[in-house]
């Protein structure tokens, strides 16, 4: 049987908003945050949006009815 690898996340987007709140209102530590107009670690443009996010990470699956 062939498995299959599945990701979960959850994105908040937005024009102007400080992800440090998010975190304190859904009391949940996120996986990846960016600022709008920052340059991210490792990329050369600016970020185009703000973001806040959460994911399972790839999980390998023989049937997503069950994950």
């Amino acid at each position: 049987m062939e498995t299959t690898s599945v990701k979960v996340a959850f994105f908040i987007y937005g024009e102007h908003f400080q992800p440090s709140a998010i975190t304190d209102l859904l009391n949940v530590l996120p996986n990846s945050t960016r600022i709008k107009g920052i340059i991210p670690i490792g990329r050369t443009r600016p970020a185009i949006a703000t973001i806040w996010c959460i994911d399972t990470g790839y999980e390998a699956s023989d049937d997503i009815n069950i994950q």
